[in-house]
């Protein structure tokens, strides 16, 4: 006779936690090669901007005429990626929860209309962050 199936069991029991060294040699490589996007992303954004007259190629401390931190004052996205960055070395818990927080909306009252501009995935009044948490 089958085994009975409870539709609310999960078909496998839950795996034990990885440890550390687990945890790296799974899922290291696919971090990296994001990161490494992430990066490339970024110096693609610089590129759309020549830099100052004082500063070279790749000189320069953010807001020096990189368009990482320089970008049309009217657009919310860099600036809140860039905060949002900062919340993943900051050594505070919840990194995951903080960041999805800081890239979204908190309004909770319905528009009237949807925007005719394009959805940011950023709160339109985005303000950079802070780290103390």
């Amino acid at each position: 006779m089958p085994a009975e199936h409870k539709p609310n069991a999960p078909a496998t029991p839950p795996a034990p936690p990885y440890t550390l060294p687990q945890l790296l040699d799974r899922d290291f490589l696919p971090h990296r090669a994001k990161l490494l996007d992430l990066a490339a992303f970024l110096d693609r954004c610089d590129r759309t901007q020549p830099p100052s007259p004082r500063e070279g190629p790749g000189e320069g401390a953010p807001g020096s005429g990189n368009a990482t931190t320089d970008s049309a004052p009217t657009d919310p996205r860099l600036p809140a990626l860039l905060s949002a960055i900062a919340l993943l070395t900051d050594n505070h818990p919840n990194r995951t929860q903080r960041i999805l927080d800081a890239l979204s909306d908190p309004t909770t009252d319905p528009l009237n209309a949807a925007p005719q501009s394009p959805v940011l995935g950023v709160p339109q009044n985005h303000a950079p962050l802070t780290t103390d948490h």
